[in-house]
Parts: structure tokens; C-alpha cells; sequence
């Protein structure tokens, strides 16, 4: 069949409505600009990008966080794989200030020296991971 212009069937436009805008990163500046978290909810992006870099999929993600729907998490993974850089630009920062926490903490007596040097034998582990390698 043709349609008005001539056009067979399979040269036709579809006539499904698809609502192609972009869809909002379900992210927020929490805590004063210190931790980037899911709107709505206290889990940080770190959580998310640690599961899905430890080879999670999107759906053992979502289970173990009831409170963010599957949709979401895709949003989220796909924010990190479009924008690794700056993602772990920001891990890298929260990993420094982490230590400079832990550091002072250490010299306050907060902290055993033990869990010191453990924390400190660490960092580059963490470091490595905060920067993508």
C-alpha cells in the first residue's frame, strides 16, 4: 500500500508519540557541596559507580537499593560512563579529604595507630580506584 504522497508502507512516518527530551540526573550537591547523592535518598553517587565498577548490573544495583528505581540506576550508570572524568575528578577529591579526616583524627587520638597505618597501607588501592585504574 501507498499512503498519500506515494510513499509504500514501509517509507511512512510513524504515528507513535515518543517522548525524546532529555531525562534529569536523579543527582544533587548534598551536605553543604561535600557528596553528590541520589535525590530523594542518603546513597551517595560513590555507592553507585563503586557496584557498577565491581561488575553489578543495573538491576543488583537496584536491589540493593529499594529506594532508587531500576530507571534511575540506568540514568545514573549512564551519567558515569558519559562523564568518567570529572567522576572520578570528584572520587579523587573525596578520597584526599577522606584522608585528611583520617589524619587528623589520628593526631586528635581518635584514631589507634593501628587503624592509622591500615588506612595508610590502603590509600594507594584507593587511590587507584578514585582515578579510574
Amino acid at each position: 500500500m501507498a499512503d498519500a504522497k506515494g510513499r509504500p508502507d514501509y517509507m511512512r512516518p510513524l504515528e507513535t508519540e515518543l517522548d525524546l527530551s532529555p531525562q534529569a540526573v536523579p543527582l544533587h550537591w548534598a551536605e553543604g557541596g561535600q557528596v553528590v547523592r541520589v535525590r530523594g535518598t542518603r546513597i551517595s553517587l560513590d555507592n553507585i559507580v563503586a557496584r557498577y565498577r565491581r561488575g553489578w548490573t543495573p538491576q543488583m544495583i537496584a536491589e540493593s537499593y529499594p529506594a532508587v528505581p531500576l530507571a534511575d540506576i540506568f540514568l545514573l550508570i549512564s551519567y558515569y560512563l558519559k562523564n568518567k572524568a570529572s567522576v572520578h575528578a570528584y572520587l579523587c577529591e573525596r578520597e584526599e579529604r577522606a584522608h585528611e579526616i583520617s589524619a587528623r583524627s589520628f593526631a586528635d587520638g581518635l584514631m589507634s595507630p593501628e587503624s592509622w597505618r591500615m588506612w595508610c597501607e590502603e590509600r594507594p588501592e584507593r587511590i587507584r580506584w578514585a582515578s579510574g585504574r
